[in-house]
């Protein structure tokens, strides 16, 4: 439609900020690994594990927060993505099938 915009920052600054504008996600390099890890690792497990302990969700805060500091300035974004789930699976006692009886750590 004519004089109508998409995408881009409203008026007031913020992404997403009118009506008709669509709803940005913020964008963490990081993430794209994450997601990447998690499927595959919800892959190997046990599905009553994953069920019951927030792996995805501790993860992806442990992601989130590491934006707060320069974590993610220095590392690459496949290390950070890798020691936030290393991080939520240390939390819960969650270990990865398969770990002891391979060659390396899976992380590694």
């Amino acid at each position: 439609m004519a004089g109508e915009r998409r995408g881009g920052v409203g008026s007031s600054g913020r992404a997403g900020a009118g009506p008709g504008w669509p709803i940005l996600i913020p964008c963490y390099p990081s993430l794209q690994y994450l997601l990447h890890y998690l499927v595959s690792l919800k892959k190997w497990m046990n599905r009553h594990t994953w069920e019951r302990t927030p792996v995805a969700v501790t993860a992806w805060g442990a992601l989130r927060d590491s934006y707060h500091g320069t974590v993610c300035l220095r590392h690459t974004p496949q290390h950070v993505a890798v020691a936030a789930l290393y991080f939520a699976l240390l939390c819960y006692g969650v270990e990865v099938p398969g770990d002891a009886t391979g060659e390396r750590a899976w992380w590694q």
